[in-house]
């Protein structure tokens, strides 16, 4: 249990110290760093260690070095996502296509509003916006895998437009 949190005020370090009080230790506290804008994620924080993440083009995440710049996990995906080539445990880093997380106990990967199957190349559910959401289908991931990413699983957005500060988001009209 987390009683109190103090900031340090200096910190020699790129990332800010923190200062925990009280009697319960913390344990498996895992903290992530995403780059603004495109929620790529960039490092990993557990106990003292620092891992720095490496992404494709598309946000994936493909090698983890720890900070001695050892590689500690590494993986590719085939076009739909499926992780594969692995090198490392599995859930060091859970993150997928970019906005899903996979979920360790079912293999699917998590959307925040939805769950993807990587395996049908599909979500197992219906688009909760319907086709609002840019979709020609409801339960389609996005329409182009190599330019197209649905962070939330409610709309799909062009990745080039979204990294070049745009919304990337096409409009219904």
């Amino acid at each position: 249990m987390l009683r109190e949190c103090h900031l340090a005020e200096e910190s020699n370090d790129e990332f800010v110290r923190i200062r925990m009080l009280g009697d319960e230790p913390v344990e498996n506290l895992v903290t992530w760093v995403y780059e603004e804008g495109p929620y790529v994620p960039v490092a990993k924080i557990q106990d003292s260690e620092r891992y720095t993440i490496i992404s494709d083009y598309m946000g994936r995440p493909v090698e983890a070095y720890n900070s001695y710049g050892t590689i500690v996990w590494q993986g590719d995906y085939d076009i739909y996502g499926n992780l594969r080539n692995r090198k490392g445990i599995r859930d060091f880093i859970p993150f997928r296509q970019l906005g899903q997380y996979e979920d360790d106990e079912t293999g699917l990967y998590y959307n925040r509003f939805r769950y993807y199957s990587p395996d049908s190349d599909t979500y197992i559910s219906q688009d909760p916006i319907g086709l609002a959401g840019n979709n020609p289908t409801l339960y389609a991931y996005v329409s182009d895998a190599n330019s197209e990413v649905d962070v939330f699983g409610l709309d799909c957005s062009n990745l080039s437009k979204r990294k070049a500060g745009g919304t990337g988001k096409a409009t219904i009209k």
